[in-house]
């Protein structure tokens, strides 16, 4: 941050020295501490802001360039037509499965007549 050599720190601790004294000085020097940690705290942590800013700028910029891009627009293209092509699929088997509505009118087919009931059926009385 500053660019202090072993003599600039020497004349600040004898002036602060004689301005101070020597009863308040260790006091001083903890307060000058803390508040010079809270200083590089603050610093450390607006430069990862900036950093991580940057970063997210530069990805904004990554993308925009990827989505400008001609590959991209193919792509893009395709996953379309991929897309449009299974929800007609799909509805074609919707359909299928579905099939065309049954009516209830409709008599039972001469296999269905003639099918033996099961034995536990109700329609026939059992005899003793």
């Amino acid at each position: 941050m500053f660019d202090m050599g072993l003599w600039e720190i020497l004349l600040i601790g004898v002036i602060a020295l004689i301005v101070v004294g020597p009863e308040r000085l260790p006091r001083l020097a903890r307060t000058a501490g803390l508040w010079l940690g809270k200083a590089r705290s603050m610093v450390a942590t607006i430069r990862y802001e900036v950093e991580r800013e940057l970063k997210v700028d530069e990805l904004k910029r990554e993308i925009k360039q990827q989505t400008d891009s001609e590959e991209f627009r193919d792509l893009s293209e395709q996953v379309k037509s991929v897309d449009s092509d299974l929800r007609s699929v799909g509805k074609a088997l919707h359909t299928d499965i579905d099939g065309a509505p049954k009516s209830t009118d409709t008599p039972p087919s001469k296999t269905e007549a003639n099918a033996p009931s099961p034995p536990d059926s109700p329609s026939k009385p059992h005899s003793g």
